[in-house]
């Protein structure tokens, strides 16, 4: 026969606080990693680049679109773990 066991209270309210702190170094690094698409924007958005008379038009409309997809990109993803973890804490 198999012996029922029952967790103990304390038992789960640790495993419960062992989650969260998971949930949130997630949302951190997330955040972080998010936050390093704005860092190609400063640079590639200079003379040296999408100004740079000597590029072909065509070339930095290129640069120009993926500066952009990277902007956007960026701001979308930190609400992103919030947004899938606020559901667990009900």
């Amino acid at each position: 026969m198999h012996a029922t066991t029952t967790s103990a209270p304390g038992h789960r309210e640790d495993r419960l606080r062992e989650s969260r702190r998971a949930v949130r170094v997630v949302q951190i690094l997330l955040t972080v990693t998010s936050l390093e698409f704005f860092g190609p924007i400063l640079r590639d958005y200079s003379p040296s680049h999408a100004f740079n008379p000597t590029w072909v038009g065509h070339a930095r409309v290129h640069l120009v679109w993926l500066l952009g997809f990277m902007f956007f990109s960026g701001l979308a993803c930190p609400p992103l773990p919030t947004r899938f973890c606020a559901g667990s804490r009900r």
